[in-house]
């Protein structure tokens, strides 16, 4: 299995992936250093609620997407 691990790691793309998980894996280890770790969540949490709701709004504004999710009925 390791031999099969470094064969892996030489090719470019995985390791551009394994950058971003490294990356991802800091920024998450980050937000544990915070003083208010819960409040950072807190407004992420938020802000992706408010994407959703603007885009589900969207549905309803016009009339020819009554079809389409999340409008559906």
């Amino acid at each position: 299995m390791f031999v099969f691990r470094r064969r892996i790691l030489r090719i470019s793309i995985f390791q551009k992936i394994a950058g971003i998980a490294q990356g991802f894996w800091q920024g998450i280890l980050t937000v544990r250093q915070l003083d208010r770790p819960w409040l950072f969540a807190l407004q992420s949490v938020n802000i992706w609620l408010m994407f959703y709701l603007m885009t589900y709004l969207c549905f309803f504004c016009m009339p020819q997407l009554p079809g389409f999710p999340p409008s559906r009925r």
